[in-house]
């Protein structure tokens, strides 16, 4: 079985999971071409970022410096928060942190009810198809 990503939306945030089968092998180059993709559909103006890391807790450092680079585009193209769904998330916590650094208004929970809590509460629309 190939590991896969699952990449949906609403008027202003993309949100993804990984399967459970998700390798640290796997390219993020496809993950983050779909993001670009799916920017592209959003609403003008502020949006969010939903990542559900559960099933991919630690990325490789190839991995971490792809994301960086996509994330500055991300942040050009008016990404304002990021929320992460993951359990055990100190060194996941600390590399977004580092990738988002202060542009970006990060939150952390265990469970994605938290965090689609978290996106409603500052004014996102989490209706995602």
């Amino acid at each position: 079985m190939t590991a896969t990503y699952h990449l949906v939306t609403s008027s202003n945030v993309i949100a993804v999971n990984y399967d459970p089968d998700w390798a640290m092998k796997a390219s993020v180059m496809p993950l983050i071409e779909d993001i670009g993709h799916a920017r592209e559909s959003l609403s003008a103006g502020k949006w969010a970022f939903y990542d559900d890391i559960r099933n991919w807790p630690i990325k490789s450092p190839a991995q971490i410096d792809a994301c960086t680079q996509a994330t500055h585009a991300m942040i050009d193209s008016g990404l304002t928060h990021c929320v992460v769904c993951g359990k055990d998330i100190g060194v996941s916590h600390w590399v977004m942190e580092k990738i988002f650094a202060e542009k970006v208004k990060l939150a952390f929970f265990t469970s994605p009810e938290e965090c689609l809590g978290w996106l409603k509460s500052n004014g996102f629309n989490t209706q995602l198809n």
